[in-house]
């Protein structure tokens, strides 16, 4: 499991890549959930972030990105709970990560 924290605000673009006994999978047909709740018992509907991924980077090597933008980071900061999972052409369901989301204010606030 990964901690990951952000800014707020901020585009913050993570590249995944999915193995299987360290060979490459095919993610082609994939979809990729991944989500941000204040807790773990929160529901879905009330995420903070959610997204759901078809469209692979490159799939045949297992590779797809997750961006978030500058809206979907646009929180309260603070510490939340995330966790991604994958829906394969089987419609088998895998979770793959789950820990803490930290969201930071930034500290330079001009643009320009």
């Amino acid at each position: 499991m990964t901690e990951l924290s952000v800014l707020r605000k901020t585009t913050n673009t993570y590249k995944m890549t999915f193995t299987t006994n360290s060979s490459v999978q095919d993610i082609t047909g994939w979809t990729i959930f991944f989500t941000v709740k204040k807790n773990v018992s929160q529901l879905d509907s009330a995420a903070l972030i959610s997204k759901t991924i078809t469209s692979h980077s490159d799939p045949t090597q297992g590779i797809s990105l997750l961006v978030l933008s500058p809206t979907d980071t646009d929180i309260n900061s603070g510490n939340y709970v995330y966790d991604i999972r994958f829906k394969d052409t089987s419609n088998n369901i895998y979770a793959i990560s789950s820990d803490n989301f930290i969201v930071l204010d930034y500290i330079t606030q001009r643009t320009s």
